[in-house]
């Protein structure tokens, strides 16, 4: 394992493969996919997470390019450090 420290937020990160040591983390990555994405296409996967985890994870494959497994995990963890919750029913 290569320890090292995020290179935008600072946050601790351990890889197994040196070629991704001072890589961004996977919360910085997903900042960054989520911040490349269109308006109408972050409104889609932000709607479809208040529908539930699995139905945004599947909004992200739907998105143009589409966001795969692990990735979309991490974005979706992002979405959710942001405050977008799946909606409880009255």
């Amino acid at each position: 394992m290569y320890a090292y420290q995020c290179p935008t937020c600072d946050t601790r990160c351990q890889v197994a493969d040196s070629a991704r040591a001072n890589t961004p983390c996977s919360m910085c990555e997903a900042r960054l996919t989520w911040e490349s994405l269109a308006p109408r296409t972050q409104h889609f996967i932000d709607a479809a997470i208040r529908r539930g985890s699995i139905q945004g994870v599947v909004a992200m494959s739907e998105a143009n390019p589409p966001i795969r497994m692990p990735h979309s995990l991490d974005l979706l963890a992002f979405r959710e450090r942001a405050g977008v919750k799946q909606d409880r029913p009255s």
